[in-house]
């Protein structure tokens, strides 16, 4: 599902930025400095960094939403919103070039501040209200000293941004409905009383 919201992502960033004649490649790849040395013409790198769940969205129902249709009741697993974490970054001959790629993204995520809803409906089931896009904040922030060390590459200007997808984590689930509890009383014979008395602690005796 991820892999087909990263399909909805770049094809949003190919309409809005707009990118034409394939002038400006657009790469989920690791920005490894082997990554870079590669590339022949301008990137726009979109690097999933981290997943999480998002908490404040999660929904104060029970795991289980129960739909009752005659006898049987339908158990539906509660949908889970999930933040992807992005650094986005450009790689170009020419700085100008870089900054002018981040500048037309910019543009693009903060006209909309979603991906809509029509184009992600192409790539992706059960987006209903589209995927929200946080972008460049103070509390998205990637730790990217920390990523540049361990990707091993030149420190570049870095756009962090966070988009929220629902994820649907399990089908129906059909079952019965219990409307009777049959509760019975007997009482136990001296004999029955014994038997469950083998195996366990052993009553006192008398002298």
């Amino acid at each position: 599902m991820i892999d087909q919201l990263d399909d909805a992502l770049k094809e949003f960033l190919v309409r809005e930025l707009p990118v034409r004649e394939n002038e400006i490649d657009i790469s989920f790849d690791q920005p490894r400095r082997e990554w870079s040395a590669r590339l022949n013409r301008p990137t726009l790198n979109l690097f999933l960094h981290d997943i999480r769940e998002n908490a404040k969205l999660r929904s104060p129902q029970p795991g289980n939403q129960v739909t009752i249709n005659g006898n049987l009741a339908t158990l539906t697993r509660m949908p889970v919103r999930i933040d992807l974490h992005y650094m986005a970054t450009a790689w170009a001959r020419d700085p100008l070039d870089e900054h002018r790629i981040l500048s037309r993204m910019l543009a693009a995520m903060f006209r909309f501040r979603s991906i809509p809803e029509e184009v992600v409906a192409q790539f992706v089931a059960g987006q209903e209200n589209g995927v929200p896009i946080k972008l460049a904040q103070y509390d998205t922030q990637s730790g990217s000293d920390d990523l540049w060390s361990v990707l091993d590459n030149e420190v570049r200007p870095a756009i962090d941004m966070v988009l929220t997808m629902t994820i649907h984590p399990a089908v129906e689930v059909t079952l019965p409905l219990v409307r009777e509890v049959d509760i019975q009383y007997n009482q136990l014979r001296p004999g029955q009383m014994t038997a469950k008395k083998k195996g366990g602690a052993t009553a006192k005796g008398g002298p």
